[in-house]
């Protein structure tokens, strides 16, 4: 038998995804998340408290699959530069398959949305730590050059996802030439696209490039 209660509250935070994928966080309200969910706000207060420790509670509910994920993958035993190819792929498949939710994230940081902003920030302790260490590994076990980690971590998340996020901000942009705009999105977001984006970066990463 389902838990009424935990079921409001997966109620809220489906409803509250489906929201933010529409206007982003900045632009979510308890009134207007409880009147299309269908619960009373007395029912969002029991869940939630205040609106902040529900965005919080919805971002993390989102982010949180995807750490573990990396944090497994970190632990296969394959070579340090095929775990450290496979944990970008896995980053680069949830960002193409939430890069509305990631553009509005970042529109949100932009409006001031401050439990957005402690969001970011905190970043810094999770996944970009945990590829920084699968580059400092690759480059120990002498298949990536010697070289600052958090720079070619940048290198290479620019490489793959600033296309992803270009393609999203430029879709429905007037002006634009619909074709070239169709096609950029579609190698932005393309798998096998990806997948030579990332082999031509760690190329040129090879420690006998550098």
């Amino acid at each position: 038998m389902t838990n009424r209660s935990s079921s409001t509250r997966q109620v809220l935070l489906d409803v509250g995804m489906e929201m933010a994928r529409e206007t982003g966080l900045r632009g979510l309200t308890v009134r207007g998340l409880a009147a299309r969910a269908g619960v009373n706000p007395g029912g969002f207060v029991y869940h939630f408290g205040s609106r902040d420790a529900f965005l919080s509670a919805l971002i993390e509910t989102w982010y949180q699959p995807l750490f573990a994920q990396l944090q497994w993958r970190q632990e296969q035993g394959v070579t340090p530069l095929a775990r450290l190819r496979g944990m970008l792929l896995q980053l680069m498949g949830f960002m193409v398959e939430h890069r509305v939710f990631v553009a509005h994230l970042l529109q949100d940081v932009a409006a001031g949305e401050t439990v957005v902003i402690a969001f970011v920030r905190s970043l810094e302790a999770r996944h970009p730590l945990l590829l920084l260490r699968a580059i400092r590994a690759a480059q120990e076990s002498g298949e990536l050059c010697r070289a600052d980690p958090l720079r070619q971590m940048l290198f290479l998340m620019a490489t793959l996802g600033g296309p992803v996020l270009v393609a999203q901000m430029l879709a429905g942009m007037p002006g634009l030439p619909e074709n070239w705009v169709r096609i950029e999105g579609e190698l932005a977001v393309d798998r096998a696209a990806i997948e030579q984006r990332l082999d031509w970066a760690l190329k040129g990463l090879r420690a006998d490039q550098g």
